[in-house]
């Protein structure tokens, strides 16, 4: 948020919404922890992405950590439920089509709904792998969250800040588990165009290698937000010595939080896989002096 810029006063829909989605939080998970800059997600035209383990437990979470209830992109299939209809109304989520579902093809309103919205300064949600991921890693990015972007800069929306948002599980299926979301520095588009677009070329989305452009920036950022692994394995390692290099620092608490622990451990993930083994063997040497 720039220095002019104040928070927008949250609406009575809004703040219904914020409380329902802590409350459910709370009775759901042991912790859930939220690093981002204060104000960060508060104002302004912004599109924020997210991995997407835990289906919908991951809206559930977004809802309660980011500054104000996002306006989530979900698939129109959840549509056809009387019931699941209603309540996306409610929160004003907005409809996707995707080719393998049944009905109407195309995504021409989605795309104009989600123009409007950052028109008119909402915070929009999208989940950019497009499926529920059961690995630890992320999936491979799509180009809708590039192409909303610049569609709707092209449409007259200006300050536009795409946020990566990592959600980091200790047990995603595991009641009371503890969960860290890691929001991490937006990418202002304005001020980051000239990157994806030549001199000369449109600046929409119908430019294919600005669209290719962005998406793999988007993708980059967001494997350094969210939990991105080879395996489960790798993830289970790497996170024992997290776990084990931060209690080792002197002075250290005796239990380590879990979003320093998390943190450290995807850090870990994105060296080179040489580094990683010699951490891996590091752990197996010192879990089988343990045993």
């Amino acid at each position: 948020m720039t220095a002019h810029e104040e928070p927008r006063v949250l609406s009575r829909r809004e703040r219904f919404l914020k409380n329902t989605a802590s409350l459910a939080v709370r009775l759901i998970y042991r912790s859930v922890e939220v690093r981002q800059l204060e104000g960060e997600t508060a104002s302004g035209p912004q599109l924020s992405v997210s991995n997407h383990f835990g289906g919908f437990a991951d809206a559930l979470i977004q809802a309660y950590a980011l500054d104000r209830v996002p306006r989530f992109i979900a698939r129109d299939v959840i549509w056809r439920y009387p019931v699941v209809k209603q309540l996306m109304r409610f929160v004003r989520a907005i409809p996707t089509h995707k080719p393998e579902d049944k009905g109407p093809a195309g995504n021409d309103q989605m795309f104009r709904s989600t123009y409007v919205a950052l028109g008119e300064g909402d915070l929009v949600m999208i989940f950019p792998e497009g499926i529920t991921v059961d690995d630890p890693s992320i999936a491979r990015v799509k180009t809708g969250a590039a192409r909303i972007a610049l569609g709707a800069r092209a449409n007259g929306v200006t300050d536009i800040q795409i946020i990566p948002s990592g959600i980091h599980y200790d047990d995603k299926a595991a009641l009371r588990s503890k969960v860290w979301v890691n929001v991490a520095e937006p990418l202002d588009l304005d001020a980051s165009i000239g990157r994806y677009v030549e001199s000369g070329d449109a600046e929409d989305a119908s430019n294919r290698e600005a669209v290719r452009a962005l998406t793999a920036d988007i993708e980059r950022r967001l494997r350094r937000s969210a939990p991105d692994y080879t395996d489960w394995e790798e993830e289970r390692a790497l996170t024992s010595a997290a776990a084990v290099a931060l209690r080792s620092v002197q002075n250290a608490p005796p239990e380590v939080d879990f979003g320093s622990e998390s943190e450290l451990a995807n850090v870990l993930a994105q060296r080179p896989q040489e580094a990683k083994d010699i951490v891996i063997d590091a752990v197996d040497r010192y879990t089988a002096d343990l045993d």
